[in-house]
């Protein structure tokens, strides 16, 4: 940010099943206060920082009401709170229900009174409550986990669209590339580039591990966490977000490598897990993307010693379909294919190319079409069997190289298992929402 002006964007998410709003901290660091609100928008708006306006239909009215209210908690203060409700900021008991209501975005645009003085503006706090919940419900300081913030922002990879103005079904044409979060094309270039990619992680870490970080202007953000990461997931299913090639990948991925060792981790006592590619990548692609990211030429030479782990993703797919319980033997063909095939040839490029990394098969479950489903007891236990089978013949041929590394079992389902070690994932999600997705080991 410069030296006048403050954007920033609130989001109002309707919760299922508690009706909890989500709230905006505005926080000044620069010795000054706020001094005015020149934009406020409550449910509509284009344009961006410095140069906002209200969406068409514009109500004069409503949106004044929303400029005064954010200037009657802010204006004079260094840090201010603002509910994104819209009973605060519409005047108006809500007409629907909480969960259906429409999402709504809270975007101000502030003025400091310190105009002297740069500034930037950094918040993880409304990151915290998940990240923190899920670390003391998996004990994560005194048991290892592999968290992966696997959803970089857009505004690294897109210089003049970065919002999330609309839903993102799925079903579009374009598969999501205009409204959701996948704008903007890898590498990271824009606002920065790979440089600041790798910052933006090496904040978020020092958020997490060093009591907090230090902005660009040398101003301390604390936050009093420090939480014992000890291995970190860069993305999850690369080859489908931002048309990420092998390369591309691995610029992003030594970025991050260069930010998180230099704002948090200087001793270089973090591992990190590259690749994680799905299930619906053939063995030629993975060995492809496995043959460039693990050949120490393609990457950054502060980089290279941070081959530790791949991942790759098992789940069975279309050609084994089970329709009956007497298809649910294929779950274990599909299992030898994997380990026959798939397996063999990573391992092979492996062995060639980086002999110290190790295999995560950081997604092992079963989903889509398959007989039972989750209000039958057999569709539990086949799914146990085939994980199960799955470990043991990665064990035998393996022994630790190849490690699957978690369940899922169905994709978000919460399954629960006495194992040290467990991966998990916060993601960004279409929705704008932050979704928990825990993977346990049984």
């Amino acid at each position: 940010m410069n030296s006048v002006d403050e954007c920033l964007t609130w989001k109002f998410l309707p919760c299922v099943p508690e009706p909890i709003y989500a709230s905006g901290l505005l926080h000044w660091h620069t010795g000054g206060v706020i001094a005015s609100v020149d934009f406020a928008a409550f449910g509509g708006h284009t344009g961006r920082c410095g140069a906002y306006a209200h969406a068409s239909p514009a109500v004069p009215a409503q949106n004044e009401h929303v400029r005064r209210v954010v200037e009657e908690r802010c204006v004079g203060h260094r840090a201010c709170t603002v509910p994104a409700d819209p009973t605060v900021l519409l005047a108006q008991p809500a007409s629907l229900p909480l969960w259906e209501q429409p999402r709504r975005r809270l975007v101000v645009q502030a003025r400091c009174s310190n105009q002297s003085k740069q500034h930037t503006y950094w918040n993880f706090t409304l990151l915290d409550h998940q990240m923190l919940d899920v670390w003391t419900a998996v004990q994560g300081d005194t048991r290892p986990q592999i968290p992966n913030f696997s959803t970089p922002p857009t505004w690294l990879y897109d210089l003049t669209s970065w919002g999330y103005s609309t839903v993102c079904t799925g079903n579009g044409s374009d598969g999501c590339l205009s409204p959701g979060y996948e704008k903007g094309t890898a590498p990271a270039t824009a606002h920065g580039g790979l440089p600041a990619l790798g910052d933006y992680y090496g904040r978020l870490l020092a958020w997490y591990m060093r009591g907090g970080m230090y902005d660009e202007y040398g101003e301390f953000h604390a936050s009093g966490h420090r939480l014992n990461i000890t291995v970190w997931e860069v993305y999850n299913e690369v080859d489908h977000e931002h048309q990420h090639t092998p390369a591309t990948y691995t610029q992003d991925f030594d970025a991050i490598v260069q930010g998180i060792r230099k704002h948090a981790d200087p001793n270089r006592t973090i591992a990190f897990v590259g690749m994680s590619l799905p299930n619906i990548d053939n063995t030629d692609a993975v060995v492809a993307w496995a043959t460039y990211f693990l050949n120490a030429s393609n990457h950054a030479p502060a980089a290279q010693d941070a081959l530790q782990y791949i991942g790759y993703h098992a789940y069975p797919t279309a050609a084994y379909p089970m329709h009956t319980k007497d298809d649910l033997s294929q779950l274990f063909a599909y299992v030898d294919d994997f380990v026959d095939n798939k397996i063999a040839a990573v391992q092979a490029v492996i062995d060639r190319l980086s002999p110290g990394t190790k295999t995560l098969l950081d997604e092992c479950g079963t989903t889509g079409p398959m007989f039972g489903g989750l209000d039958d007891p057999t569709y539990w236990v086949a799914s146990g069997a085939y994980w199960a089978y799955l470990w043991a013949r990665a064990a035998v041929l393996y022994g630790d190289k190849v490690c699957p590394a978690n369940v899922s079992q169905p994709w978000f389902c919460r399954c629960q298992a006495p194992r040290h070690s467990r991966d998990f994932r916060i993601e960004s999600f279409n929705d704008y929402s932050l979704v928990e997705q825990y993977r346990w080991v049984v």
